[in-house]
């Protein structure tokens, strides 16, 4: 009987004359013994009582027992969050009193301008949000009502805290309330402060965080994604390059980019939300602008590496991170009923032309470096590391070149099948770029007479052995009129 007795004394000692007198571990056997079965019951005798009790409580600020009272009043912010579980009845009676909810506001707002240097901040705001997450969940209206005040001036004065306990609270409110509303999330993608607000808080003093806060951050920037916003979005963010001419991407646009690729990775084979004519043409786009620079800075710094792996050219990153993408979705396009169009936007972005540049630099920069240190070629490749990206750019290739006449056609017009071949080489520390070199190889010759034309032409095929091929036990042969490559019987 102890829960039903604290219950009886918790509504009579919640207002403004006995609030002094009710203890925490009273509080706490209520808040433990509140079920499902018990919550409406409990709720319709309570939630009014406290409402009023919160209301009446601000009337005492200056009183002497402030501090005491900031903490009953935290208190009923937490018993209506768990009176709200999975109760509408509960969500819509608390909404009813229009005068708790106003001051709910009210102090919540006040409290999020002086968050970073008031101690009571936290105190009150953390339960005060985790209180508007519970009492919108499944709830239509309230969802709209808690949008209306607190969108867009509320939601970013309280995303603007360092504290990543608040933060996930906050993100996994707005998550609850724009999750099944497409209006909302346009609402949310064209407000450039509280977007920038939720995107910095992927990030903890300069590093990607790995906590909860960064979970929630990830399913809105991912709903964003699935309504095919991301290009809006990430245009927003652009900033100048810098005096260099070389494309200069945002810290938004940084984790923009990380987002899209980890949801590219994550999704199932038959769901590809972002897989969309917008994104790919962006994708391709960024890396038709960017690519010439990135050329200039990469190879001028000869590809170095620093001492955990990465390039010392800050764009490499980046660049990498966009081939990467394009493999992927070149990977998965040719199940959706929008190859067409994704197609026809690699097309008029140039991508092939692009990522066969690339190719041919990385191709003569390692032909270069055998020139000059007069090294066995097994010694040169095995320790390109710095060109991992190299199996990227002929994935794509194979990928585009797939019962695709225009991209094989532009493949060997723009002189890459020899540069595929040169790829067959085996590689210790980047064993897949043969295998997708021989991929490439066979899709930009199925079906295509002028391919397996060109290579009889470089004599390839018949009497005539390659170097290259032969290194690494394969042959070429035509077969019916396709091109096979098979193991040479040693």
């Amino acid at each position: 009987m102890e829960y039903q007795s604290s219950v009886q004394e918790i509504v009579a000692a919640f207002s403004k004359d006995n609030i002094i007198k009710v203890s925490e571990d009273k509080i706490n056997v209520f808040l433990k013994g509140i079920t499902d079965a018990s919550r409406n019951i409990v709720g319709a005798s309570i939630i009014k009582p406290l409402c009023q009790t919160f209301v009446d409580l601000y009337s005492l600020q200056m009183n002497e027992n402030y501090e005491e009272l900031l903490n009953k009043s935290v208190w009923i912010l937490r018993i209506l969050r768990n009176l709200c579980v999975n109760s509408p009845e509960n969500q819509d009676l608390i909404r009813s009193n229009s005068s708790f909810m106003t001051l709910l506001f009210d102090k919540t707002s006040a409290f999020a301008k002086v968050q970073p240097t008031h101690k009571d901040a936290l105190q009150f705001l953390k339960p005060s949000i985790q209180f508007m997450a519970n009492f919108i969940t499944s709830n239509e209206e309230n969802q709209n009502f808690v949008w209306k005040e607190c969108f867009p001036s509320l939601l970013c004065e309280l995303l603007d805290t360092s504290d990543r306990n608040l933060l996930m609270s906050l993100c996994v409110l707005v998550h609850n309330i724009t999750v099944k509303s497409p209006s909302k999330r346009k609402e949310m993608a064209e407000n450039e402060q509280l977007l920038r607000l939720v995107l910095r808080g992927a990030m903890i003093n300069g590093v990607a965080a790995e906590d909860a806060a960064f979970e929630w951050i990830f399913f809105i920037v991912s709903s964003i994604i699935k309504d095919d916003l991301f290009s809006q979005v990430f245009e927003r963010f652009s900033q100048k390059s810098d005096n260099n001419s070389q494309q200069v991407f945002s810290m938004e646009q940084n984790i923009l980019l990380n987002i899209l690729d980890a949801l590219l990775a994550k999704e199932g084979t038959k769901e590809h939300h972002a897989i969309t004519t917008n994104n790919c043409r962006l994708l391709a786009k960024i890396l038709y602008s960017s690519y010439s620079s990135f050329l200039k800075g990469y190879f001028a710094s000869g590809g170095k590496e620093e001492e955990n792996g990465e390039s010392s050219f800050p764009q490499a990153k980046i660049f990498s991170l966009l081939l990467e993408m394009l493999g992927t979705i070149t990977s998965n396009m040719h199940d959706l009923p929008t190859l067409p169009e994704l197609q026809e936007a690699f097309k008029n972005e140039g991508l092939i032309t692009v990522v066969v540049s690339v190719l041919s630099h990385v191709d003569m920069q390692e032909k270069a470096e055998q020139d000059a240190k007069s090294v066995e070629r097994e010694k040169i490749y095995s320790s390109s590391s710095r060109f991992a990206f190299k199996a990227d750019l002929i994935r794509i290739i194979g990928n585009l070149c797939h019962l695709s006449k225009y991209f094989q056609d532009e493949v060997r017009k723009l002189e890459a099948i020899p540069l595929l071949l040169n790829s067959c080489k085996l590689s210790d520390k980047e064993p897949h770029i043969r295998e997708w070199s021989i991929y490439a190889l066979r899709n930009v010759c199925k079906e295509n007479t002028e391919n397996q034309a060109f290579l009889e032409q470089m004599k390839i095929l018949g009497a005539a052995k390659n170097i290259e091929l032969d290194e690494v036990g394969l042959k070429a042969t035509l077969d019916n009129g396709k091109l096979k490559l098979s193991k040479v019987e040693m």
